[in-house]
């Protein structure tokens, strides 16, 4: 898979914004780690988060942290954080959970609402 995705990474342009943040989320998967290729990743991604759907970007927030890549892109994850504060009222409950324990993992505020979230579930 590293082959793979190294050999993507001069095509990242072509590709759009589901497609990679699919190919993140597969790169955390398999426990890919390739810094420079994750940073190009969210370089692409980063202007492009408006075009993901919510559970995309929460797939997205789980495969940041998956990565362990996460101290070097700050930038991004910050702008992750505010499209998903901005469209947390499309998430269901369980996905509030995972995006803010996926935020606290990486050492990052929570950014949605979970005590909201978990006065409902009570």
């Amino acid at each position: 898979f590293q082959a793979v995705a190294a050999a993507a990474a001069p095509q990242l342009h072509a590709f759009n914004a589901r497609e990679l943040a699919t190919l993140a989320h597969a790169m955390a998967s398999v426990s890919v780690l390739d810094e420079p290729l994750l940073r190009d990743l969210a370089g692409e991604i980063g202007p492009r988060l408006h075009e993901l759907k919510p559970r995309e970007l929460v797939a997205l927030a789980v495969a940041m942290r998956q990565s362990g890549g996460h101290a070097r892109l700050r930038g991004f994850l910050s702008d992750l954080g505010t499209h998903l504060h901005e469209r947390q009222g499309e998430l269901t409950d369980a996905e509030r959970f995972v995006v803010a324990s996926s935020f606290t993992r990486m050492g990052l505020p929570e950014p949605v609402d979970v005590l909201g979230a978990a006065s409902r579930l009570l």
